[in-house]
């Protein structure tokens, strides 16, 4: 960004001193004679004044471009942002469920009645676990969801 604020700088230099030196060149062709035309520019000048506005598009062409990166840079970033997140918490909530499917076929395979009111506490507990971890990612994609539609709606005005 620094080195396209030079470049606009050195081009409004360029162009000034070309207007400058095209104002100083007319005063001294006034007084030596009483004929001026305003359009006098020498093919020195006009390839100066050429290779001004190139520069000048160059960082301007720059400035947009780099606008335009931040913005797909925010908008593919989004997804890193939301989803990482969102598969945590799926493998916090992935693992009382498989504790639970193992647990059951414990219970299944429970002969006695002693061990399996162990075997349920458990299940209860990991599927407290669970339920809290669905309703946390409930809230979340609630929030993402009313964040998206905010968003849109301001980018459609």
């Amino acid at each position: 960004m620094l080195a396209g604020r030079f470049l606009v700088l050195l081009v409004l230099l360029v162009i000034r001193d070309v207007l400058h030196a095209s104002t100083c060149s007319k005063i001294a062709t006034r007084s030596i004679s009483r004929e001026s035309n305003d359009m006098n520019l020498t093919v020195a000048k006009k390839i100066v004044l050429l290779a001004g506005t190139a520069l000048l598009g160059l960082a301007l062409l720059t400035g947009i471009g780099q606008v335009e990166l931040k913005k797909v840079y925010d908008t593919t970033n989004y997804a890193n942002i939301n989803t990482v997140p969102s598969f945590i918490d799926l493998q916090g909530a992935l693992i009382p469920t498989l504790t639970n499917r193992t647990l059951l076929w414990q219970h299944i395979a429970q002969a006695e009645n002693t061990g399996t009111a162990a075997i349920e506490a458990k299940i209860a507990d990991n599927d407290k676990i669970s339920k809290r971890i669905w309703l946390c990612m409930k809230k979340m994609v609630s929030a993402m969801t009313r964040t998206r539609s905010s968003s849109m709606s301001i980018a459609l005005r």
